[in-house]
């Protein structure tokens, strides 16, 4: 079997991770000074994501929403532009699937801070079995 490294994958966490996130309609912040909002990613990938929240955009059909996202998955602090590709009611909020377009360099953090939070996973699953 030939393992294919052009396909994607996508990261489910255990607990769903904090976020924050700003709105940008077509392209631009509301205003100045602009509040920011609370957020849970529940998985991601270099090209997306999937994250709750209390927060409704109302009807998405007429504007293009983008949610500009401040996370962290392992170490560096990562800023991500996202537009919102399609919405689900969850729990007492909604689930929002985003998609990041053309962003090489945020697609590499991501994949280099997965990468070392699995590492540290591991590790630390390891050295827990091992008592």
């Amino acid at each position: 079997m030939q393992f294919k490294r052009s396909e994607g994958f996508r990261y489910s966490f255990p607990t769903a991770l904090q976020a924050s996130f700003k709105i940008l309609i077509n392209g631009r912040a509301e205003s100045a000074f602009q509040p920011s909002y609370e957020c849970l990613i529940h998985d991601i990938s270099a090209h997306g994501m999937k994250l709750f929240c209390k927060e409704s955009f109302g009807d998405l059909s007429n504007k293009m929403i983008q949610l500009e996202i401040y996370f962290t998955l392992d170490e560096v602090a990562i800023v991500a532009v996202g537009e919102i590709v399609w919405e689900k009611a969850y729990a007492n909020g909604k689930l929002y699937g985003l998609i990041f377009k053309n962003q090489p360099k945020l697609e590499e953090s991501i994949v280099s801070e997965l990468k070392a939070r699995r590492r540290k996973e591991v590790l630390k699953t390891k050295n827990y079995n091992t008592f």
